[in-house]
């Protein structure tokens, strides 16, 4: 273990360093160019928004014109599968 712990001196010795002024107003200006955090959760806020009322607008819209259609359709009898034609019920049927 005597490896691991001349690893461990080292690494906090190089850590450790402190930073110059320089570098801190360098890091100060950076930090003052960025946006702040609110502004990230307002503009994620608008595209969640944004995407909700776009799904419910496409179901809404598929909705009412699913319903219209099924509204609208004219009644016709279906026939799940034609009679034969020795059958009786053709003559019931007719052409």
């Amino acid at each position: 273990m005597a490896n691991l712990d001349d690893w461990l001196v080292k690494a906090a010795q190089l850590t450790n360093v402190e930073p110059s002024q320089a570098s801190l107003e360098k890091l100060e200006q950076r930090l003052a160019t960025e946006p702040s955090p609110r502004i990230f959760a307002a503009r994620r806020e608008f595209r969640r928004t944004l995407l909700c009322t776009t799904v419910a607008a496409l179901l809404g819209f598929t909705g009412s014109g699913a319903l219209v259609n099924a509204a609208l359709a004219p009644f016709t009898p279906t026939w799940l599968s034609a009679p034969s034609a020795i059958s009786p019920s053709v003559l019931l049927v007719g052409r």
